[in-house]
Order: structure tokens, then C-alpha cells, then sequence
């Protein structure tokens, strides 16, 4: 019923899912992988470190029983605001109501005159905000406006009704907090995910290039690494892009991440919610025009937590996703604590495989933009992906191959786009699970071939014998001369081969 991972029915579009109670048990990741997913998602802000271990544990038993790489995703918490403890359970609050806002993390009570004081984790939202700006609770279910401050306290009337409950996450629109991005938790985070080897590290509430430029600065230093030198096979970053600060700092944060969340969540919160729709294809431009992967998260078919099916608002949305050129599309709670999470799965993919269906019918391929251009032609592997692009039209190309030391030549040739799977072969495990997130691309693990010549006759027995290709399909083949030196720049060759084509056996290419 499902897509399955053995077949041509695959979406070049990614799935992130979310992993939690519902999906612990490894052969439900690998369920959920033979319907599409190719990314699982550790959410740090939910459990412990024993948790995320057994979570990671049974994803990586769910790699082997799929046998196909696995990329695994952490996402760092951020300074999340939050009220302090209600012991009354939940109160509510009516429009009109006035209640304060205390600097202290206390738990909720009556003042002497009978107001509702609240407590918070972060004292910073009584020092930054300011008379007028917005404060909303509970995900903007309650809204109110800031009135008076003194006293280390923020006196709010209430705008929209709804109640209050223990450790509800508060958001101020109109307030620059001066909170550092990455709290302690986020560092134990990010040492575990370090430690434990994981592919990508999400960052929240990034405002500018410079807090995932300290990111990195922070993995290097805990994996022993040059802080002046990129590692070539380090854990990749994500910019989660939710507030309104990085909107203004979209081309830093953009150029500084390995890949770009639309985190819609907050996003929506902290923004008018009308203006999300647009926002999104903003940031979405903004990524690509780096020459970055973007993730669209949040309540995609949300339904789906407690229903077989989802709502066609949903499945609009996840289709409009993969239109407007989203890399990735991610389950949160749908597969952590749903009920369906494989069945969930199953949707996304078929949903995205009618959206690249329909671009590839009407001849739609995403060309790069000139400030795209610019930024990468420096590099010989950007160039070369121009280069692969034209062959593939001309030729009409079944798929494109690359030979991947550390996974750059991938990078480079997801972001065009292109209408037909890439392939990327490579015996760097890491590599080909973090490429395993970009757009069109199928990695695959193999000892390194010998030679050239080798490794046509290995994509012509795992292509044809896996029936992804017959006997004279045209494929555009990317890799290195002389063949596997690893090195910056050392994708330089671009091959035409016919697959089974007896050139896969004559003369040496190096």
C-alpha cells in the first residue's frame, strides 16, 4: 500500500521524522523508513539522555534492518521562556483580566491586591520588554499587552482569553531579548550528540550567522578539532528560523548553516500568523540562493496524531511545500506520540511524489540564481554541477551518480534540483547519512572501487540488478580523477555512461 524503500516510487523530497514513545521500538523506525523517512529526529527538549540513547539505539537498529542510511538529527532546545509552576492546574485568564509577570521563577499566586503574579525561567523578559509590545502565552492561546513595569515585574491586560497551566512557553513579538541563544542543556545536548556520533544538529531561536558560528566553534572543540579548520566529516548544523530577528539577518544565518528549518511553530507565533505562508517562501528563497536544503516543519498533518488519515488542508500543505522547492518536510508529534506513525509516513511520501510528479510533467527544474552563482562558483565541484545539469537534459538522463569522499559532490548536485534521483555511492557511513537528508539523494555504501572502470561496472550491477535502471539508460556519472582522492575540489570529472554499456569494462579511465 505504502511506497517502499526497494522501488522507484521514492519521493526526492526527504522525510524528517520525529522519534518518542510511539516510535521506539526499531522495527517501526524501519516501517517508517521503507515508507520514505530518511531522517529521525532526537527532540532534546522532551526526555533524558537515557531516553535519546535508547531512541538512537533503536535507530540505528532500524538501519540495519532497512539497509539504507539513516541520518539522525538532534534539536537543541534554545532559551525557550516559560511561566513557572501553577498549582492550581490551569487558571484562566478572560479578556480584560490584568496579571503581572514576575522576574522570578516563582510559582503562580494571588498579590496583595488580588492580581495573578507569574513567575519565569528567563528574567530577561521583565528587563527587555517594553510598555506596549505584545507578551503571549501558552503558544499565543492567550494574549496580552504589556501596560506598566516596576519592580522587576511586567503588568499585562489580557487581549485574548484562554488558560494558563504550568511551564507554558511565553513569546514576546515586539521584544529583542538579550538571552544567549544556546543554554547550558544545549551544551550537554550537543557533547552527547557529539559523543554519539549523530548527523545533524538543529540550533532554535537562531538570530544571527554568529550563534551557529559559535555552534560550530563549540563542536569542534568538543571533538578535538581545529577551531580554524572545518571538519571535513563534523556534525552539520541547522538553523531553526523562528523569531524575527533572523528575518533580518536571513543572508548571515543562511550562509553560516549547513541547511535551513522553517520553523513554523514559533515562527508563527512570534510573527502575525497571516504572514507565515509568506515567510516561508521567503526563507525558502533566501536558503537556495545560498545554495542551502530547507526543512519545513511543524503541524504538517498534525490530524494524523489520533487520525488514520489526514485532512486535505494538510496534504495541500505538504504538497504546496515540496512546490515551493523544500528539501526536507518534517513529522513532530504526529510520529512521536501518533498513532499512525507509519501509516503517517506513508501519506507524506505519496503526497510528495504527486507534487514532483506534477513539476516534473510541466518541465519545471529550478535553475540557480546569479547570487547563487556567485557564492559557489569558486568551488570546481559548483561549477561541474552546471555542467551535470546540461548533460542531463541533453542526454534525458535516468540518473545522475557520484562518487563521494565526504559528501560535497552530493551537496552540490542536490542543489539543482534536478528531476531524477542521484545516487551517491561513497564507504564514508557518516557522509552518506548525512547526505541521505538532501534533496534527490539516494545514498548507497561500498568499498571503495579500485579504479574508474571498477566503478561503472558496480553502478551497472547495483542499478540494474536493483532494477532502478535497464540495459542503455543514460546516466550522468560525477566523480574524482585520479579516482577516490579525497580532497577540496577533487569531484572533477563528469562521465556519460550507457548502463551495462561495454565501456564499463574496456580501457581504464584513470
Amino acid at each position: 500500500m505504502y511506497p517502499q524503500a526497494n522501488t522507484l516510487t521514492q519521493p526526492l523530497t526527504k522525510i524528517v521524522a520525529t522519534l518518542g514513545p510511539a516510535t521506539a521500538a526499531p522495527e517501526i523506525i524501519a516501517g517508517m523508513m521503507h515508507c520514505g523517512m530518511r531522517v529521525a529526529r532526537l527532540n532534546f527538549s522532551h526526555g533524558t539522555f537515557e531516553d535519546f540513547s535508547k531512541f538512537l539505539a533503536a535507530a540505528r537498529e532500524a538501519e540495519k534492518i532497512a539497509g539504507i542510511p539513516l541520518a539522525v538529527m538532534g534539536d537543541l532546545c534554545g532559551p525557550k521562556v516559560r511561566v513557572g509552576d501553577v498549582p492550581e492546574g490551569a487558571i484562566q485568564l478572560n479578556v480584560g483580566d490584568r496579571f503581572i509577570v514576575s522576574n522570578n521563577d516563582c510559582a503562580a499566586h494571588r498579590n496583595d491586591k488580588g492580581l495573578l503574579v507569574l513567575g519565569t525561567n528567563q528574567p530577561a523578559v521583565v528587563a527587555d520588554a517594553q510598555l506596549g509590545h505584545r507578551l503571549y502565552i501558552a503558544d499565543g492561546a492567550i494574549k496580552s499587552i504589556v501596560e506598566e513595569k516596576h519592580n522587576g515585574c511586567l503588568t499585562c491586560r489580557v487581549t485574548a482569553a484562554g488558560k494558563v497551566s504550568r511551564r507554558k512557553g511565553i513569546n514576546l513579538p515586539d521584544t529583542g531579548l538579550s538571552i544567549p541563544t544556546m543554554t547550558d542543556w544545549d551544551r550537554e545536548c550537543t557533547a552527547w550528540s557529539v559523543k554519539n556520533n549523530l548527523d545533524w544538529l538543529a540550533l532554535s531561536f537562531v538570530r544571527s550567522g554568529k550563534d551557529i558560528d559559535d555552534l560550530k566553534f563549540l563542536i569542534n572543540k568538543i571533538d578535538g578539532s581545529d577551531p580554524g579548520k572545518e571538519k571535513v566529516n563534523r556534525l552539520r548544523t541547522v538553523a531553526k528560523v523562528e523569531v524575527p530577528q533572523a528575518l533580518t539577518a536571513l543572508g548571515s544565518i543562511c550562509a553560516a548553516a549547513d541547511a535551513i528549518m522553517v520553523a513554523r511553530g514559533d515562527l508563527g507565533v512570534e510573527m502575525d500568523l497571516e504572514q507565515v505562508p509568506v515567510l516561508q517562501k521567503r526563507i525558502m528563497a533566501a536558503a537556495h540562493a545560498h545554495g542551502k536544503s530547507v526543512i519545513v516543519a511543524t503541524q504538517m498533518l498534525e490530524s494524523m496524531i489520533s487520525a488514520a488519515s489526514p485532512t486535505r488542508a494538510e496534504v495541500s500543505d505538504v504538497a504546496n511545500a515540496v512546490l515551493d522547492g523544500a528539501d526536507a518536510v518534517m513529522l513532530s508529534a504526529e510520529t512521536s506520540v501518533g498513532q499512525f506513525p507509519v501509516e503517517t509516513v506513508g501519506y507524506m511520501a505519496r503526497t510528495a511524489l504527486a507534487a514532483e510528479e506534477f513539476t516534473a510533467a510541466l518541465g519545471v527544474v529550478r535553475q540557480p540564481t546569479p547570487e547563487q552563482l556567485a557564492i559557489t562558483s569558486r568551488y570546481r565541484t559548483a561549477a561541474l554541477a552546471m555542467g551535470v545539469q546540461a548533460a542531463a537534459q541533453s542526454i534525458k538522463a535516468k540518473r545522475i551518480v557520484v562518487w563521494t569522499e565526504f559528501g560535497g559532490g552530493a551537496r552540490y548536485l542536490s542543489q539543482l534540483r534536478l528531476p531524477v534521483p542521484i545516487t551517491a555511492f561513497s564507504c564514508n557511513r557518516q557522509a552518506l547519512r548525512q547526505v541521505g537528508m538532501l534533496y534527490g539523494v539516494r545514498p548507497v555504501q561500498i568499498d571503495r572501487p579500485e579504479n574508474a572502470t571498477e566503478f561503472l561496472r558496480t553502478i551497472d550491477a547495483y542499478l540494474i540488478g536493483k532494477g532502478f535502471l535497464t540495459k542503455g539508460d543514460p546516466v550522468v556519472v560525477v566523480m574524482g580523477t585520479p579516482f577516490g582522492v579525497a580532497g577540496a575540489g577533487s569531484t572533477n570529472t563528469l562521465h556519460i555512461h550507457y548502463a551495462g554499456d561495454s565501456e564499463a569494462v574496456g580501457t581504464p579511465l584513470n
